[in-house]
């Protein structure tokens, strides 16, 4: 008689990886000075996450939302989101946190037309790709003060992706407290400066750029990875 031996493997969990969101390439920048122009602007392939802050000054008589409310299409398309940082027109720098899901990619134009007559001290442009967002429902929440560069209790939850932008007059090198800088950038007298993290639940952003006080706002939104 024939005995077949089985042998039995041991058995071996299998932890299932955390979505991520990730950013493609390193961020891109310009100025521009007209309160109504465009420029073409590079979205990497496979981004389903574009974002873009401005920082700048229109004028003395800038209405409230003055980048926030005006007109911005990226190869046509308005935004899918706006974190606004304008909301106190000419009271202090200006500043706002636009995104766009699933862009093309490739070289694409920019434009603009912002409200107000001139701009005063040129609009600095940040701009960077990501993959791996919620492209249904893409963003938990956001926050954003303007006089400020302070964001408590933000209703993030954990393995969300934060992305901040703060913008200054003169801001200088931003020293970042929760999120990561990415870098900082500059174009006349405006200056601006991107951070990013993985959340890990309710967060407290904050930032502190050198040679201005309080002239500027802070933006900050929480997206959704892919499940």
């Amino acid at each position: 008689m024939t005995v077949e031996v089985i042998q039995l493997q041991p058995r071996t969990s299998v932890t299932p990886s955390t979505p991520e969101i990730t950013r493609l390439a390193a961020p891109g920048s310009f100025g521009n000075a007209n309160i109504s122009s465009s420029q073409n602007v590079t979205v990497e392939t496979g981004c389903d996450l574009f974002i873009l802050g401005v920082s700048g000054y229109i004028d003395l008589l800038a209405p409230d939302n003055a980048f926030s409310g005006g007109a911005i299409t990226l190869n046509g398309i308005a935004p899918t989101g706006i974190c606004p940082g304008d909301m106190l027109g000419a009271a202090s720098f200006l500043g706002s946190l636009f995104y766009w899901i699933s862009p093309a990619s490739g070289l694409q134009s920019l434009a603009w037309t912002w409200q107000g007559t001139a701009v005063s001290d040129g609009v600095l442009f940040v701009f960077a790709s990501y993959q791996g967002v919620d492209t249904i429902t893409p963003e938990r929440t956001q926050d954003s003060v303007q006089a400020s560069f302070e964001l408590r209790g933000l209703a993030s939850q954990n393995g969300d992706f934060l992305i901040s932008w703060a913008d200054a007059f003169n801001g200088g090198v931003f020293t970042w407290f929760n999120p990561f800088r990415v870098n900082d950038f500059a174009f006349g007298n405006a200056s601006g400066s991107l951070a990013e993290r993985p959340a890990m639940g309710v967060e407290n952003v904050f930032t502190d750029p050198a040679g201005t006080v309080v002239d500027g706002a802070f933006m900050v939104i929480a997206f959704i990875p892919a499940s």
